[in-house]
């Protein structure tokens, strides 16, 4: 029997090393021992309340913001002689629920142009904690996202398939394929179909057999057309998307969705991320491996 404990620890690990360095959080208010405003949100009664650790990490960020906006949660904790589970929850007690990099981007676009004469190099550090920011929303958004039960459900799917259908287009094929590899690893049976050609072939796909299809928006009809002829052969249907009330969820089976972000946006194209997905079949194989 399947342990929901078990499946929530890998989730949390798998965050945890996606984000270990770009965990944190802000807001704006005011230091009772100072007396002066900071940059962060932090009033009298809950700066009483702090321990001496979170209150050591928080003064070293008022008075070192400067080089905090370019610091990692473990260069904090060295400097302040404290550990990097107290400096993240110091910094959540601010008001940044968002971790590290919310703090950094904070404080980088607070940032007056006359406190630094180096303003290329505050954009810079700015722009990437902007970056950091929305991989942190995309693992946290997906993560909240996550049915338990459905993972657990898609587990008895591929448990019990004799062939394991992997379908994706694009760049979504990418994370297919690492897929694919992760479940021939565990001793499963996984066909990968990216091709549009392959896809139209409805004579493919059998009763037994599970299609787990793998896509961002899903724009292209072709996916929505090979889950439609799986469903009339009776075979499980598996959608991992980034998009709500897609076609795909009204035929599948279960529907895992993730969160997606814009990582360019130009006049000459448009990508989303795929990190969602990479999530989602990451917490799948590593579940399956906890039982071989």
């Amino acid at each position: 029997m399947y342990n929901n404990h078990k499946l929530n620890c890998i989730i949390e690990n798998g965050l945890f090393i996606l984000l270990c360095s770009i965990y944190s959080t802000h807001h704006i208010g005011f230091n009772p021992r100072k007396g002066v405003f900071m940059s962060l949100m932090l009033n009298t009664d809950l700066y009483r309340e702090l321990s001496d650790s979170e209150k050591k990490v928080i003064d070293y960020i008022e008075t070192h913001e400067n080089k905090v906006e370019s610091f990692s949660i473990t260069m904090i904790a060295n400097r302040t002689f404290t550990s990097t589970a107290t400096v993240s929850r110091a910094i959540k007690k601010m008001g940044f629920s968002g971790g590290i990099s919310e703090l950094r981007y904070s404080i980088s676009i607070n940032k007056s142009p006359s406190e630094d004469d180096h303003e290329k190099k505050n954009e810079d550090i700015g722009n990437v904690n902007q970056i950091l920011a929305k991989s942190y929303r995309e693992c946290m958004y997906t993560i909240d996202n996550i049915v338990i039960t459905d993972i657990l459900k898609v587990i008895d799917f591929i448990k019990s398939a004799n062939r394991i259908i992997l379908c994706a287009l694009g760049s979504s094929a990418m994370v297919a394929q690492e897929f694919q590899e992760q479940l021939l690893m565990l001793g499963y049976t996984p066909i990968l179909m990216a091709d549009e050609v392959w896809l139209k072939r409805s004579n493919l796909v059998k009763q037994n057999d599970l299609v787990f299809i793998i896509t961002t928006l899903n724009t292209r009809p072709v996916l929505f057309d090979m889950a439609n002829r799986a469903k009339h052969t009776g075979t499980k249907v598996v959608t991992c998307v980034c998009k709500e009330g897609t076609s795909l969820q009204g035929i599948s089976d279960i529907t895992i969705i993730g969160h997606t972000e814009n990582i360019v946006n130009t006049s000459i194209m448009s990508q989303t991320s795929r990190l969602s997905l990479m999530i989602i079949t990451r917490t799948i194989t590593e579940y399956l491996a906890l039982y071989e």
